[in-house]
């Protein structure tokens, strides 16, 4: 047998039944055939749009996706997502997952979009009416869901495990860095004493403050982190401050007599 296309270009939205008759290369010509079942004319692409509340803002773990379908005669509906900073050229992290049309849907960007930035997270909508006619659209999103990191350099001197001993004289320096949100905040404190804070009222992707002990004891050094997304991380280390030099005794393991500046062989001091 043959088939062919037929083309309805101007019929949208037409109801049309269609038969057919044939024609042989001897010029016999067949009957018409019973119409076909009745056909709903449909050349148009659905639309697409996605949305979300705070989609002009960073986002930080469940990101709610509200997304509307318009066509009067949706089958399916299908979404994916990439990380675009994942494996350094992007991975497609959550393939094309079946949802229903005109839904909200939730996806966790701390599992499919564990490398924070901006635009980290492509979220990509596919529509698919009766008629086979499919579209997809994509909106990217900022997302950060790793707190800031803390990096503290102790200056000299410094001795013994991570510079646990030092002296007043010791500068500590302190660094936060966060290259998705950016730091808020960073602050420490020692001991029981009133933290103190430096912090940004624009986006930066790193505070430092310095700062050295005041007198000769065991400290507790608290610091801490917050970035524009109120992620928080905090360390707590001790430290000793040695301002006391040595002291030497001299003592004798042996009594004796006579003068001391003579000895035997097993005198020791």
């Amino acid at each position: 047998g043959t088939g062919f296309d037929v083309m309805f270009e101007d019929a949208e939205g037409d109801v049309i039944r269609v038969k057919v008759k044939a024609h042989d290369k001897a010029g016999n010509t067949g009957e018409f055939s019973e119409f076909s079942e009745f056909v709903n004319i449909d050349n148009t692409k659905p639309d697409v749009n996605i949305t979300n509340t705070n989609e002009n803002s960073w986002i930080t773990g469940n990101l709610e996706i509200t997304e509307t379908d318009s066509d009067a005669n949706l089958f399916k509906c299908f979404y994916k997502v990439q990380n675009v900073f994942l494996n350094a050229g992007g991975k497609v992290t959550v393939d094309w997952t079946e949802t229903p049309c005109n839904a909200l849907f939730t996806i966790n960007t701390k599992t499919v979009c564990p490398v924070d930035g901006e635009n980290a997270c492509i979220v990509y909508k596919k529509a698919q009416d009766k008629a086979c006619n499919e579209v997809t659209r994509s909106k990217q999103f900022d997302t950060d869901n790793n707190p800031p990191g803390l990096d503290k350099i102790i200056g000299e001197p410094n001795y013994g495990e991570n510079g646990s001993y030092v002296t007043t004289k010791t500068m500590f320096k302190i660094d936060a860095i966060d290259s998705a949100s950016g730091v808020k905040e960073l602050c420490y404190k020692i001991n029981n004493g009133v933290p103190v804070c430096v912090n940004s009222v624009e986006m930066v992707d790193k505070l430092t403050t310095s700062f050295n002990f005041l007198e000769e004891s065991e400290h507790t050094l608290t610091f801490w982190a917050i970035d524009n997304v109120g992620l928080k991380k905090e360390v707590t280390q001790t430290h000793f401050v040695d301002e006391t030099p040595p002291m030497t005794i001299k003592s004798y393991s042996n009594l004796f007599t006579g003068m001391k500046d003579w000895v035997g062989e097993n005198f020791i001091i």
